[in-house]
């Protein structure tokens, strides 16, 4: 209730300050004292009781009846005092007592009276006659409420409640006297209530001064619990730190004077649904123009938001169902406006077509040609090799036909083997000359082992044809004419000269009838140099349609404003991954991204800049999977990941050869991160938000239809929420490890902060001797909450998220410090292997930093001990090699860790920069069941010592591996059977015996 009600706030903070004064008032003395004021009534009472007694046994022989009736009379009178009594000096025999004086005396010591129990002497002459003892009540009774009435404590009590309850009701009449909101008058106030959005006033120190009755049902906080709070106190989604405070809209206000429009907000107070928000913030100013507050306005579109993604998605689905539907009917129109053998224009298709050109050729009066082709022979073709045979022939025929023709001219199969051929602006020689080459062209090559010739008949609108039909019929007779007048030729209707037309030099003769032509034109040279040129024409046609078919194929496979691959060839290459994944046993994952900042861009600045930021965004996934960082992630996968469109707003990447299932996460969250920064378009700083469906292979489908269907399900999920840039896997498995992957990243973060790694030592022993030779620092992570965690659960987790250099750092610190202690210890054989990841040799300046550490703990470089591993020098061995060779230069011993298990080979053992290789554990492990592994071992120290190497064995367990390891000449041992990994105080305590046992 204290940190809710500012009333209650304000009192309480009152109160603790007239304590404060009471109390400091009380050291400094200026409080009165009721104790001392006490003890000085007791002592003057003392005093005259010690003058009266004197008095009466003054005499030589005393009366004890008056002593007596004094001492009753001061018992009476006073309840303040318990009992008294006069008691013999010489025996301590009591002479005269009042009140039950045994139950309430107690002994103390001579001349040490207290507040309650006092002692006072009575002298005859110079000796001491008796002693007058009295009994007073405690100055603090537990059941006295007078005298904690009367005391200090109970003042601070009284002050504390009575001023609680003052300072209570007079800050609420200030407060309400005082209250902001009174300055408005109660019409306003009563225009802002009716008003549906919800309306903040917060003061220039953030501080919230009216709320209308709108804003409070948004916030389930009433107008009057409202006041006193600041904005940013309230529950608003990702600005919980005070930097994503600082950029809350009022906040952008008071900071730079400007107004903040269109800016969204989510209100999620944990308990009842999110609410998202549109704010509009502008600065209220003073007489003088001086920042005096904000305005803000709260546009509640939650519903419309819901509403708006249920739409997008309706015309998402719409607009997916019209390309559908526009490429059936595309595909239905090619079909019923083509031969479906030949794939040239069907008879009907192509007099329509030719009408059109007809009438546009005599309204411009342009050239247009027209010539029938005919297959020679080909009734005896069908009746010698069968109808099959006869297809394959008219098919090579339409080839060669839309192979030599251009893009704009007609080619139709007429019926049978017949085909009419339509070019527009085209006179009767250039036509001829294309007929030509295409009779050459197609007598120069054979199809099903058959010499297929043609005869083709021309004809132009020259000859003044009246209609399409009838230039037809001209082409039909010229072609009539050369098929009566020996086959394999060109005829032109109305040109004479054309009808002599003689075949082309062969030399393979298909029919009988026609060996004396060939032979005629075989003689004729000029002829052949002419068919030569005419074939060069051909094959540079040919050449053109093919990459005109190339052309064709991309603008199919790739999006024209982006450049990506679409659906098509997406769904290709995510069935090729499918296929070597089922045989590798890697993962294949599918991403499914919405960018639903792009609908809201056309829609508010146009389609010309939502191109645009298609256009950005596409770069940017690019880019990201281009970084260096990432491709890191896929070293071992031939094929790298693929972006593709998919739709409007909607991007697809491919993910391959995956090891493991939690590299997606951080790639994810790589992507995620990156779509923190705006996108500039055309000067105008963009914030894309992206949602992210992920399904993977094989939990969720083996087919690309089935993963990209359950990926995206996966991403509309998210879009019923309010969340921006997030992610969703779709199975419920792989989502919660990916959660879990993520809290363990964020504890990471902690642990470097907090401090909680820690380093243990496993020792290094000489195989002959058993004497320490040195350690390898082991790190291990000290968590408050799960206890120690294993480098194998958070090392690879440090590698994906970028951490794994700043431990590095750490760890070589650590161990120089270390190394540093414990030669100041007198401890030598002290020298320590540190791992290095591939990271921290790809960062700049890691040599440098290792010789700023050996200078600042002057040391020398032979105590520290760089360790690789073979996988990770493969990588990029040449890049590795020369930072090696530097490392080493610097006098630091260099270690190649887990040899073989990756590509052990001498040539590149021989060529790298090392000192040592150590034997992997799992060698060791089977050398006490396997006379191969001995065998392999033995070789394996032969090789590195035949190229000055030493070798050190781990995970030695046993002492007969220990003993064989000894036979074969092994340098270094490290393993169970001498320590395990040990923390630093004990580390020591083995470091200073020297020697570990060898069985």
């Amino acid at each position: 209730m204290i940190h809710k009600n500012p009333i209650v706030r304000i009192s309480f903070g009152l109160v603790l300050m007239t304590v404060s004064l009471l109390l400091i008032a009380e050291v400094v003395g200026f409080a009165p004292d009721q104790k001392t004021a006490i003890v000085n009534s007791r002592k003057k009472m003392c005093e005259l009781l010690a003058f009266q007694v004197s008095s009466l046994s003054a005499a030589e022989k005393v009366d004890m009846g008056p002593i007596r009736n004094t001492l009753t009379a001061l018992v009476e009178r006073n309840e303040d005092v318990q009992s008294v009594a006069l008691r013999r000096t010489s025996n301590g025999r009591l002479l005269a007592s009042s009140g039950d004086h045994l139950a309430h005396w107690v002994d103390v010591p001579k001349e040490r009276s207290t507040t309650t129990h006092v002692l006072v002497p009575i002298f005859r002459g110079n000796s001491p006659w008796a002693t007058i003892e009295i009994s007073f009540m405690p100055l603090w009774g537990k059941q006295n409420f007078v005298n904690f009435k009367n005391s200090y404590l109970g003042l601070i009590v009284f002050v504390s409640l009575a001023g609680f309850g003052g300072f209570f009701l007079m800050m609420k009449r200030i407060l309400r006297e005082l209250d902001p909101s009174a300055v408005i008058p109660g019409r306003v106030m009563a225009a802002f209530d009716v008003l549906k959005e919800g309306v903040l006033i917060l003061d220039e120190n953030e501080y919230i001064v009216m709320a209308n009755a709108s804003f409070s049902q948004f916030v389930e906080k009433s107008p009057t619990e409202l006041i006193g709070f600041k904005g940013s106190e309230l529950q608003w989604k990702g600005y919980s730190t005070p930097q994503q405070q600082q950029q809350l809209p009022w906040n952008q206000v008071l900071r730079e004077g400007k107004k903040q429009i269109l800016l969204d907000l989510i209100f999620d107070n944990g308990k009842s649904k999110s609410r998202k928000f549109v704010v509009n913030a502008v600065p209220i100013l003073g007489s003088t123009g001086e920042k005096r507050g904000v305005l803000a306005t709260f546009d509640d579109v939650t519903e419309l938001e819901e509403k708006n993604i249920e739409l997008h998605g309706l015309v998402t689905d719409l607009r997916f169902s019209k390309q559908e539907i526009d490429l059936q009917n595309k595909e239905l129109e090619f079909l019923a406006s083509h031969d479906p053998l030949t794939l040239c224009l069907n008879r009907r298709a192509l007099n329509q077509k030719f009408k059109d050109i007809f009438n546009t050729s005599q309204t411009e009066g342009s050239p247009l040609s027209c010539f029938m082709v005919d297959i020679d022979h080909f009734k005896s073709v069908n009746d010698t090799y069968g109808h099959s045979t006869g297809d394959e022939v008219i098919k090579a025929v339409a080839e060669t036909l839309r192979q030599v023709t251009r893009e704009n001219d007609l080619v139709g199969r007429y019926g049978g083997e017949e085909f009419c051929v339509v070019l527009p602006n085209l006179n009767w020689e250039q036509s001829k000359k294309i007929a030509e080459r295409i009779r050459l062209a197609i007598a120069g090559t054979t199809t099903a082992g058959i010499q297929v010739r043609v005869s083709i008949g021309l004809s132009s609108l020259e000859q003044n044809a009246s209609s399409p039909n009838e230039l037809v019929d001209q082409a039909d007779q010229a072609l009539y004419i050369a098929k009566e007048s020996g086959r394999n030729r060109v005829v032109c209707w109305g040109k004479e000269e054309l009808a002599e037309t003689e075949c082309d030099k062969l030399d393979i003769q298909p029919f009988a009838d026609e060996q004396e032509n060939l032979e005629s034109v075989a003689t004729n040279t000029a002829e052949a140099d002419e068919i030569q040129s005419l074939k060069e024409e051909i094959n540079e046609l040919k050449e053109l349609a093919e990459q005109q078919k190339e052309k064709l194929n991309y603008q199919i496979s790739h999006d024209a404003l982006t450049g990506l691959p679409t659906r098509v060839l997406f769904n290709d290459r995510v069935k090729q991954a499918l296929s070597r994944c089922q045989r590798s046993g890697n993962f294949v994952a599918l991403l499914s991204i919405s960018v639903n900042t792009i609908e809201r861009i056309s829609d508010i600045l146009g389609h010309t800049m939502s191109d645009k930021l298609y256009i950005e965004i596409s770069k940017k996934l690019g880019n990201f999977f281009r970084s260096f960082d990432t491709v890191t992630m896929f070293t071992q996968s031939d094929s790298p990941p693929t972006v593709s469109r998919l739709g409007p707003g909607e991007f697809g990447v491919l993910l391959v050869d995956l090891p493991q299932i939690d590299t997606i996460t951080w790639i994810v969250k790589r992507i995620i991160d990156s779509f923190t920064f705006p996108i500039v378009v055309d000067n105008n700083e963009i914030y894309a938000k992206v949602q992210i469906g992920v399904a993977t292979y094989p939990y969720d489908g083996d087919t690309p239809e089935l993963l990209e269907k359950n990926a995206a399900a996966a991403r509309n999920h998210l879009s019923g929420k309010l969340e921006d840039n997030n992610y969703v896997f779709y199975s419920e498995k792989i989502n919660k490890d990916s959660i879990k992957q993520l809290d363990l990243e964020t504890k990471l973060h902690k642990a470097i902060e907090n401090n909680e790694f820690i380093l243990h030592y496993q020792p290094k022993v000489e195989a002959k001797t058993g004497a320490i030779t040195g350690l390898e620092a082991l790190i291990r992570w000290d968590n408050p909450e799960d206890g120690l965690i294993s480098p194998n659960d958070f090392i690879p987790l440090a590698e994906q998220s970028g951490l794994i250099c700043t431990i590095g750092d750490w760890v070589l610190a650590s161990v120089c410090c270390q190394i540093r202690a414990w030669l100041d210890m007198g401890i030598t054989n002290c020298s320590v292997a540190v791992n290095f990841s591939a990271k921290q040799f790809r960062k700049d300046g890691l040599v440098s930093r290792i010789k700023d550490l050996l200078d600042e703990y002057h040391l020398d470089p032979s105590y520290l001990v760089v360790e690789v591993t073979e996988t990770m020098l493969v990588e990029s061995l040449e890049t590795f090699s020369v930072v090696l060779a530097k490392i080493r230069n610097l006098g630091v011993s260099v270690a190649l860790d887990d040899f073989g298990t990756g590509y052990s080979s001498l040539g590149y053992l021989n060529s790298l920069p090392l000192d040592s290789v150590k034997l992997d554990r799992s060698f060791v492990a089977n050398m006490d069941a396997d006379s191969k592994a001995v065998s392999l071992v033995h070789s394996i120290i032969n090789m590195a010592h035949s190229i000055g190497l030493e070798v050190t064995a781990e995970g030695v367990e046993t002492p007969s591996q220990a003993a064989s390891l000894v036979d074969l000449h092994c340098d270094e041992m490290q393993g169970y059977l001498f320590s395990k990994p040990v923390p630093v105080d004990e580390a020591t305590t083995v470091m200073q015996s020297g020697v570990v046992p060898v069985p």
